[in-house]
């Protein structure tokens, strides 16, 4: 698209997901997933139940994180190819100062 004036710019408005929040939720799964383990299964001999638990965490939570920022990823690369085109006016704040009326400060309100 040929801009008429150089201040009109074409963006694509999109959501992202947040990569941390996702990355988090998996690691909780694996915290849940290696209490669950721990009590599924019989303890051994030569290791305690706060042993297996805290061995099987550290994996699941690595392991959860992972799939979270998969999943993630998957999500980012799904909102690309539903992103909209929009036209966007660039403004330059040096220039918008002192517009409000005479004796009157700009507050930076909504303009008629």
């Amino acid at each position: 698209m040929t801009n008429e004036r150089d201040d009109m710019s074409e963006v694509r408005i999109r959501r992202s997901p947040r990569y941390l929040r996702f990355m988090g939720v998996g690691a909780v799964l694996g915290v849940i997933a290696a209490l669950i383990l721990t009590i599924a299964f019989p303890a051994a001999a030569e290791f305690s139940s706060g042993q297996v638990f805290g061995f099987l965490g550290l994996f699941l939570v690595v392991i959860g994180g992972a799939l979270g920022a998969v999943v993630a990823l998957l999500l980012d690369r799904a909102s690309t190819r539903r992103a909209k085109p929009a036209v966007v006016e660039r403004i330059d704040p040096a220039t918008e100062i002192g517009e409000g009326t005479p004796g009157q400060p700009d507050v930076g309100g909504p303009r008629a």
